[in-house]
């Protein structure tokens, strides 16, 4: 499938080293065309690994992220790293995020 997109826009949000700089965990939101020109865009959360010139590159590990699952998942964290419990954690994550408030945040980002 991914010869049938373009790739317009790619920005990392977010790049976390790990295991002492050979790895890194990147948030990525990518916006692309389809073949037959749709717009479409997501959250890429990858693992990426470091060659022997020292690039990183994209590895195995990652999960895509759809625009109406980001407000469940940004909400558990909140609430994971605040300390709350499992419970509040999973309530708030059935909740959707509206796509209108999804639009909002990413326009306050630069990234229709």
């Amino acid at each position: 499938m991914s010869g049938d997109l373009q790739i317009t826009r790619e920005v990392t949000l977010a790049e976390i080293p790990r295991k002492d700089g050979k790895e890194c965990l990147r948030l990525q939101f990518v916006q692309a065309r389809t073949a037959d020109g749709k717009e479409i865009a997501w959250h890429s959360l990858k693992v990426f690994w470091k060659d022997d010139q020292g690039t990183y590159r994209p590895g195995k590990q990652g999960v895509t992220i759809r625009g109406r699952e980001m407000g469940p998942i940004r909400d558990a964290l909140i609430q994971a790293t605040s300390g709350g419990s499992a419970a509040a954690a999973r309530e708030i994550a059935r909740q959707p995020m509206p796509d209108e408030e999804y639009r909002r945040l990413h326009e306050q980002r630069g990234m229709r």
